[in-house]
């Protein structure tokens, strides 16, 4: 992937986990998500609450304007107040959540 697309050009990422696959353990072995200083859009679907946790600490929000996050739970406060900074942040200009991630256990 790095030989085509370098991390500091990508503008937008989709992850996507599937079940007993571990794609997004997988893909986080493999690239530092902190590389994507360009991010506009990220989508996120299907992932654990420590999964989004850690994607949540590791990207560079400050020139995040859209996040999708859809088929999860937020299992932790901690997650949760990760998740509430960047939908505080004033770039950020579309959000999307679906299915069951607004609930807190």
């Amino acid at each position: 992937m790095y030989r085509f697309f370098p991390p500091e050009t990508v503008v937008g990422l989709s992850l996507m986990g599937f079940a007993g696959y571990h794609t997004i353990e997988l893909f986080m072995s493999r690239v530092d998500i902190r590389q994507f200083i360009r991010l506009r859009s990220l989508a996120i679907s299907n992932v654990s609450d420590s999964n989004l946790n850690t994607i949540l600490r590791q990207i560079t929000t400050s020139s995040l304007t859209s996040l999708s996050i859809s088929s999860l739970m937020i299992e932790s406060e901690d997650t949760a107040a990760l998740l509430s900074s960047i939908i505080a942040q004033t770039n950020l200009e579309e959000l999307n959540m679906t299915d069951d991630c607004y609930e807190l256990y």
